[in-house]
């Protein structure tokens, strides 16, 4: 086996179990962003980012630098409740996503087996079936939380999402080793 295709899938796949505890999705309002790994959604700890303390910070930073921007002098507030109720489109984010995403561990588990695979030789047809069921589910993740990060009944059509680097190297873990097997050349057979 030629070592190249070690040299590139072996850190290619590398490159995308790294990438699952990256951040994979920003959303912002205005200057204010929070930031989500997919170890996070995986494992459900993003809800601490988004729970009540955290949703009333994030808005509460939000609201001072958009009044500052516009030169406006703070307000008091006149009780934490009403705090509370003003940031509903953040809070129905968090109670649409309030299940955890487990299948999101079949990323970094095909990355590991792509690593695997690529020690021994990049077998061909395991290496493709591995990538292509991980890289059809990440597809599926993808576009399912791009329709969910759209909706203006979710978002409140104020906030805005996007994809960041963690999530583009799972994609290059996943892909990278098969295009490899499936481009480098079938090794001869000596009879």
């Amino acid at each position: 086996m030629p070592t190249w295709v070690r040299g590139i899938s072996i850190p290619a796949a590398m490159l995308g179990l790294l990438g699952f505890f990256l951040p994979w999705v920003a959303v912002s309002c205005g200057p204010m962003r929070v930031t989500v790994s997919g170890y996070e959604m995986a494992s459900g700890s993003y809800r601490e980012k988004l729970s009540g303390q955290g949703v009333d910070d994030f808005w509460s930073k939000t609201e001072s630098e958009m009044n500052r921007q516009m030169g406006m002098r703070p307000q008091k507030q006149k009780s934490p409740s009403k705090r509370a109720n003003a940031n509903r489109p953040v809070q129905a984010t968090a109670q649409h996503q309030e299940s955890d995403n487990p299948a999101l561990w079949t990323i970094p588990a095909a990355c590991i087996m792509l690593v695997v695979l690529a020690a021994l030789g990049l077998p061909r047809v395991p290496t493709i079936i591995v990538s292509a069921l991980a890289a059809t589910y990440l597809a599926y993740f993808g576009i399912s939380s791009e329709q969910q990060l759209n909706d203006p009944h979710n978002t409140g059509g104020i906030l805005s999402h996007e994809w960041l680097v963690g999530y583009w190297f799972g994609w290059i873990g996943l892909l990278g080793p098969m295009f490899v097997a499936i481009l480098r050349p079938r090794e001869r057979q000596t009879h």
